[in-house]
């Protein structure tokens, strides 16, 4: 545990300490403002605008805004790559409909994982809609399952179900609080937590717990990002 608290420091401190003086006054945006945790939103990246996200101890991923209404994100478990069976995830989201107050957005979502001949993937459509403002919105995620062995489950045509809502408690800091439903056979998922960030560094502490399942324990979720 100690160790685990000194990891959460020490990554505090790299991202966000060589960015923490800013002009009085001054309010760097959310370098990461299209997603939740893991829910993506109905908000796309502006044109030319980016980031790379590490969510410990798994993943890591470039997103990036092709357009104002499209956005792609591509990623890797990066140890598959030198060990293998290579694992392989990415999205591309286009906004249908964009305003002051709602983002409605369509898109998909890949996997695959591959060793030597052997290849395994799926693909989840979805379509996400963001209501509110940059300081205060809730959002709603629906897609269709995919029959694919990579998560050890058949979701074919089952229905996802994700929602996240989220309130910047002040100028750099987000209260983040989500859910997520993959369907029947699978315990419903929440969580809760904090986004901090400084230009362009941005990290996320919180927890997550199945809502039903009996004997489930309160895990952690740390994830850093490095805007562009």
């Amino acid at each position: 545990m100690k160790l685990w608290n000194a990891l959460v420091v020490a990554s505090l401190v790299a991202v966000c300490a060589p960015h923490a003086v800013v002009a009085q006054g001054a309010a760097w945006p959310d370098p990461t403002p299209d997603r939740g945790f893991l829910v993506a939103k109905g908000t796309t990246l502006p044109r030319g605008r980016g980031y790379v996200a590490a969510v410990m101890p798994g993943a890591l991923d470039v997103t990036y805004g092709v357009s104002d209404r499209i956005t792609v994100m591509g990623g890797t478990v990066p140890w598959t790559v030198f060990q293998g069976p290579f694992i392989g995830f990415g999205s591309l989201r286009y906004g249908i409909a964009q305003s002051t107050w709602v983002d409605l957005a369509v898109g998909v979502f890949g996997a695959m994982v591959a060793e030597h001949d052997e290849f395994d993937g799926a693909a989840w459509p979805f379509v996400s809609t963001t209501v509110g403002s940059p300081t205060l919105s809730v959002t709603g995620l629906v897609g269709a399952g995919s029959n694919t062995s990579i998560i050890d489950g058949d979701l074919n045509n089952h229905l996802l179900l994700q929602g996240e809502a989220e309130w910047q408690v002040t100028s750099q800091v987000k209260l983040i609080a989500e859910a997520l439903y993959l369907g029947e056979g699978y315990d419903p998922i929440g969580g809760a937590g904090l986004r901090f960030w400084a230009r362009p560094g941005m990290i996320e502490l919180g927890v997550a717990r199945e809502f039903t399942g009996s004997g489930s324990s309160w895990l952690p979720w740390v994830a850093l990002a490095y805007g562009f």
